[in-house]
């Protein structure tokens, strides 16, 4: 009887066991490692089975740590959208700014409405 001999049953994932970790969400890993577990469990065909997932325990501990670094990443890159479409949109501002002064200058020299549209259109 496989009572008399084993105490202690260790088993590992199958091939490729990074597939299992993947996911960000802490739910769907766990869904995945204890279905797995379970199907073992069944396959053994006796139930009095206490399972021990030591990695889901210590990735417990630290999922709502990696949550928050993940919300305050994309706070980070969200800020640093902003910042780029304010840049492009004050340099752009400030070419048509410096475009209205040289054509108020050339107009004040004396070149008529028409003299600038041609100019602006060559």
């Amino acid at each position: 009887m496989i009572f008399d001999y084993a105490d202690n049953l260790v088993m590992t994932l199958p091939s490729p066991r990074t597939r299992y970790y993947e996911s960000v969400n802490f739910d769907d890993t766990q869904r995945k490692i204890t279905t797995y577990a379970n199907q073992v469990t069944d396959a053994l065909g006796y139930y009095p089975v206490v399972i021990k997932l030591g990695i889901l325990d210590e990735m417990k501990n630290y999922s709502q740590a990696v949550l928050f670094m993940g919300l305050i990443f994309d706070i980070i890159i969200l800020l640093f959208v902003i910042i780029a479409i304010l840049l492009i949109y004050s340099l752009l501002m400030i070419s048509v700014e410096t475009k209205t002064l040289e054509m108020g200058i050339i107009r004040m020299v004396g070149l008529s409405k028409i003299g600038i549209t041609v100019m602006v259109l060559i």
